[in-house]
């Protein structure tokens, strides 16, 4: 047998040969780099405003029950925690609230949530969101019923370019929202 004849029987590199597993190595790669999801929603730190600050409610652009009156809000925000201090009258009634909303997937402290409530709170682009599923006992009817509601509620946060303006939107599945527009007192 010829030296050519040799070299005709020898394997080959061939179709699994190193050039084709660096070729399809590199394709497979670059396939899983693009079919990667794209990056969530969240804004990234830089672009996050700074909601800091004491601010009270502009009631001609709000959109609130007229009973809303001398509504007064203090926040301080440090990195994911966001802390909302809110004096308002509600007709004559006196109300405070504490608020504390986290952006890092922490349980939100809110007195007005029940024990099997469900939030999150994240950013979306420059606005804060916060979502919320509860459910309302139906204990107030006659007879009584043990069974449960639920309802859902989203609200947003949003900062005005010149940071003077703060409004917060809330949106509920059962049709009824509000809209607060607050400036900036210091």
């Amino acid at each position: 047998m010829s030296i050519q004849q040799r070299q005709s029987k020898a394997p080959r590199d061939g179709m699994f040969g190193k050039g084709f597993c660096l070729v399809a190595f590199l394709l497979i790669s670059a396939g899983i780099c693009f079919s990667q999801s794209p990056p969530k929603a969240s804004s990234s730190p830089q672009e996050r405003p700074d909601l800091n600050g004491e601010w009270v409610m502009d009631s001609t652009l709000s959109k609130m029950g007229k009973e809303f009156h001398d509504y007064f809000l203090t926040i301080v925000h440090r990195g994911p925690e966001i802390s909302f201090s809110e004096h308002y009258w509600n007709g004559k009634r006196e109300v405070r609230e504490e608020l504390i909303y986290y952006t890092d997937e922490r349980a939100d402290i809110d007195p007005k949530m029940g024990h099997n409530d469900r939030t999150e709170t994240r950013w979306v682009g420059k606005k804060l969101v916060h979502q919320r599923i509860g459910y309302i006992k139906l204990w107030f009817l006659v007879p009584p019923r043990s069974d449960k509601v639920e309802f859902a509620s989203r609200e947003e946060w949003s900062l005005s370019d010149d940071r003077q303006t703060l409004t917060r939107t809330i949106t509920h599945d059962r049709g009824r929202g509000s809209k607060v527009v607050f400036t900036r007192v210091k």
